[in-house]
């Protein structure tokens, strides 16, 4: 099914989400950079009745995963960096989800209190993520060109949401759902979920100030 590019009107972006991917293509090698320390991100896989999907997450507190909703979707069965996982929130709104996870010795990633248009990078999972000790993310450069009022249709329950968001300097491709903004202290500044499909270079994600009441949340719940 095809899924229509976005049109800025003003402030407000309409764009269409940024799909998972059935499995994750090869990691670039190259590094810009260097972040200070461990960037937490891991693969989380939705398993539902008809597809299996692959977005990223990123660990934001002991065994909790940050990631979107919408690849969640009908999921029948998560699992994170292969270990057996469940969505303890899910904020169809903001497109944000956490998931629980026993036994991820990932170290989480902060918090930064806003996200401001500048310099930014985006981790990835490396191959073999979940290993012991864990691998160095796949690090890139990227920038945040300014903050947004994002108008987003959902097409699994066809319904419209409104978020704070980042509109950012970068390419991601299906797969890259979940994505950290990080700042130059490696602090998470947001989370990709869409993509431009007629600007180039472009994609989007919610900003942290939407992201950081879930991560209180999530601190109080449990798999049940």
């Amino acid at each position: 099914m095809s899924r229509p590019g976005l049109l800025l009107t003003g402030a407000v972006a309409v764009l269409a989400l940024l799909p998972g991917a059935a499995a994750r293509p090869e990691a670039s090698l190259a590094h810009p950079g260097a972040l200070p320390g461990t960037v937490g991100v891991v693969d989380v896989r939705a398993v539902g009745p008809h597809r299996t999907q692959l977005a990223t997450g990123v660990v934001v507190g002991d065994g909790l995963v940050l990631t979107v909703a919408h690849v969640l979707g009908d999921a029948t069965e998560i699992q994170v960096d292969s270990r057996p996982a469940c969505a303890i929130v899910v904020d169809r709104e903001r497109d944000a989800a956490i998931v629980a996870v026993t036994g991820l010795r990932t170290p989480p990633v902060g918090l930064a209190e806003s996200a401001a248009p500048g310099g930014a990078w985006l981790a990835r999972p490396s191959h073999g993520s979940g290993s012991e000790p864990a691998p160095p993310a796949e690090v890139s450069a990227a920038g945040i060109r300014r903050r947004i009022v994002a108008r987003v249709h959902d097409p699994v329950d066809a319904a419209t949401y409104v978020r704070a968001a980042l509109e950012l300097e970068t390419q991601v491709a299906a797969g890259d759902s979940g994505v950290p903004v990080l700042d130059a202290h490696a602090r998470l500044v947001g989370m990709v979920f869409a993509v431009s499909r007629e600007r180039p270079n472009t994609s989007y994600g919610v900003a942290v100030d939407e992201l950081a009441p879930l991560v209180e949340a999530a601190t109080t719940r449990s798999c049940r």
